[in-house]
């Protein structure tokens, strides 16, 4: 098949279309996803703020605990991937107290600051500030938790390997079908073609047959002349 053949054209032009489409729809279903996912994480942690916001104690000697851990068992394994600190003062301001940690930071710490996790991982963020009186003195609380973003981008990972195959699967017949659709077009040009080599034998006279409507101009044409 030469480069010229209409064919070819076609089918090139379908084929670019039909794996632009499928790219573009790939690309638009992984964002939606990744959407989806991200707002998911961010609403267990905004439940689970409001979880330890119902479990801070204040004593009678003013000290502030967390009374119980948080139904989520990862906040109390080492490095869980789900981590909190309180702070009693917002960001960048100084503390009037030491800040209190999840045991899943075990060793290490977790800036408000900086969303990077205890062996340096990307976090997902979650944050809220409220005030207790204690003593007539309005103590400044700043609770901070936090996901490892594997939690979005495992399940994104995944998504992306599922939709690659499913997407080249889809691509692979639609190539087919326009190939199928391309030869079943161009099929009366060749019927129109060995009609003229029967009338330049002299095997015919007249072009005859059933063609297309885009085509029955050109046989009457050629039937003129």
């Amino acid at each position: 098949m030469s480069r010229g053949s209409l064919r070819l054209r076609i089918f090139a032009g379908a084929a670019i279309s039909i794996a632009l489409a499928l790219f573009l729809t790939g690309l638009a279903l992984v964002q939606l996803f990744e959407n989806q996912v991200r707002a998911r994480v961010v609403t267990e942690l905004e439940n689970d703020l409001l979880q330890l916001v119902g479990m801070v104690e204040i004593g009678p000697d003013g000290a502030v605990a967390v009374s119980r851990p948080l139904a989520d068992p990862r906040f109390e394994e080492p490095y869980g991937g789900r981590y909190w600190r309180i702070d009693f003062a917002a960001p960048g301001q100084t503390a009037t107290r030491e800040p209190l940690r999840s045991r899943s930071l075990w060793d290490s710490d977790l800036d408000p600051k900086k969303p990077v996790g205890p062996e340096g991982e990307k976090l997902i963020v979650a944050s809220r500030e409220f005030s207790v009186d204690i003593k007539g003195v309005a103590l400044p609380i700043w609770l901070t938790v936090a996901a490892h973003d594997e939690e979005v981008q495992r399940p994104l990972d995944q998504l992306r390997d599922q939709l690659i195959l499913s997407l080249l699967l889809i691509g692979t017949v639609l190539t087919i079908g326009a190939w199928i659709q391309v030869a079943v077009g161009l099929s009366p040009l060749l019927a129109l073609r060995r009609q003229l080599a029967e009338v330049r034998s002299g095997v015919s006279q007249r072009l005859t047959g059933n063609f297309p409507t885009e085509v029955e101009p050109l046989v009457s044409e050629l039937n003129d002349v």
